[in-house]
Order: C-alpha cells, then structure tokens, then sequence
C-alpha cells in the first residue's frame, strides 16, 4: 500500500506538543498589510495588533496559490504517494476551490473540506494522519472524516467586534451595542462550514467566559472525551487557565491550549477564546 501523507492550510494552529507529534505540511495564507505582502508564516499576531491600533491599516488575507498546493502535491507524489489536502473551510475562503482545481491533475490526491478553520482545521488534519499512521485506505481515511467533520463541535466567545467590524463581518450598529451593553457574543461553525452567531453573554469578560465555558460543559455529555482544544488569542492567562482547568476536570484525556496565529488574529482580535471537541 503506498504511503499516505497529510497537509493543511495554514490557518490550522498547533502547539508545540502537537507540531512534534504531526509536523504536517502547510500552505500558506498571505497577507497583506498596505502595500506589502507576507506569507502568514513570516509574522505574528502582533505584528496584527500593531497594524490595526497604531498604524490603523486592515490587514486582509489571501488563499494560498495554486502554486503553493502544486508544489505540496507535486513532493509528496512524485514516489506514488497519496496525498490528502485539508482546507479550511470553502464557506469562508477561496482556498478549498484553489486546491481541488490543482488536485484534478494528481490522481492520488484527494481535497478534504473541513468546513472549519483555526483548531477546527488542525483537529480534522490531525484526524486524517492518525488514521493513515493506523494503515487505513485513502477511501477509508476519506469516509471516516466525513463523519469527524459533522461531528466537530467549535464555538469561540469574543470580548468586542472591533476587528470583525474592521474586516466587515460586523456591522456599526452591531459594535455599538456590544461595546455600550457588554454583550460578548459567540461564533459557531454551522454544517455548513460558515461562522454564524450562537449564544450572547453579558457582563465582563472574565464573567461572560465562565458562562459560555460552563454552557460548553453542558455539551460535553454528548462527547467523545479523547481530545479537547481551547483556542485564544491575546487574552489574561488566568482565564485560559480557568478554562482548560474546566475542560480538564470534564474528564478529557487530552487538553491541548493553542495561541492562535496571525490569519486567525485578523478576524478576532484580543480577547477570544474558543473550545472544540467531538461529539459521540
């Protein structure tokens, strides 16, 4: 059986533990910042944080080129390889459209939507090499992340709408009334890969926090208990800790916390943090 080997779209955030452990392949979003251009790879979340509040330019992101899934497809199945691309999610970017019309010329290679981004995106990648590294059939692989993919469950709690406002997914009445009635509205990825508004919380962020994580908790009868991922951006430990302490107390084997990176820093700004897991 030949080899099959796994990559994703950059927006996929893993931390140190899970980069050792999977080390799979990106393709990089660009960005653009006023004139210039970068792959996100060459930059920060504060390198985004410092174009928006002091030098008041909107970062805006790029899919990554054909070239770049070319080259990624073309390495991994020159030695008759297959080969399997996850992108974020096709309701969010041209990405996933960019990588199947490079794949129609690789017969072994194979475009998986995520219908997800951020940990969402990492989580399905990482799903896809752990049944390859168990012997499955590319056919296999495909079928069982279909299931994964309906049965992720991410939702982020966000502190103010300054920089969705900024990047035009949220409108100024909708930022004025979050910043003058402290609601801290939540993102949830649909089933139809699209980011739409769950549950509103009120009140200060630490509090509004551990109300969204306990309605979390509330969900986690339903889950498979393996794995959890807590996603954030700038944000004040003691509440990353106050939610993974939560998460960890539900009884999850595993409970990585992941700093979300510069694509994803674009769309949230400070002050967000996000759970994911599996529903049974």
């Amino acid at each position: 059986m030949s080899k099959i080997t796994v990559s994703v779209d950059s927006p996929a955030d893993f931390n140190q533990e899970l980069l050792n452990r999977y080390n799979i392949e990106k393709a990089y979003t660009g960005i653009v910042i006023g004139d210039d251009f970068f792959l996100d790879k060459d930059l920060t979340p504060n390198d985004i944080y410092k174009a928006v509040e002091v030098d008041n330019k909107t970062p805006k992101t790029n899919a990554p080129t054909e070239e770049q899934y070319r080259e990624i497809f073309e390495k991994y199945t020159k030695d008759g390889g297959q080969h399997i691309h996850v992108s974020i999610s096709s309701a969010v970017s041209a990405s996933h459209e960019n990588a199947k019309r490079v794949a129609k010329d690789f017969k072994n290679v194979r475009v998986v939507d995520s219908k997800s981004l951020c940990m969402g995106l990492s989580f399905i990648a990482m799903k896809a090499q752990d049944l390859a590294n168990q012997g499955k059939s590319l056919e296999e692989i495909l079928a069982e992340l279909e299931n994964i993919i309906a049965k992720t469950n991410i939702s982020f709690i966000i502190k103010d709408l300054k920089f969705l406002h900024k990047g035009g997914r949220a409108s100024g009445l909708q930022l004025l009334g979050a910043n003058l009635l402290k609601i801290r509205p939540s993102l949830i990825m649909n089933e139809e890969g699209k980011l739409v508004p769950g549950k509103k919380f009120k009140g200060e962020f630490a509090k509004a926090v551990k109300e969204y994580t306990a309605f979390k908790v509330e969900q986690f009868a339903n889950a498979d208990k393996t794995i959890a991922m807590i996603a954030f951006s700038d944000i004040d430990k003691a509440i990353v800790e106050d939610v993974t302490k939560e998460v960890k107390a539900a009884g999850f084997q595993e409970v990585h916390q992941i700093q979300a990176g510069p694509t994803i820093t674009i769309h949230c700004g400070r002050n967000t943090i996000g759970v994911l897991f599996l529903e049974k």
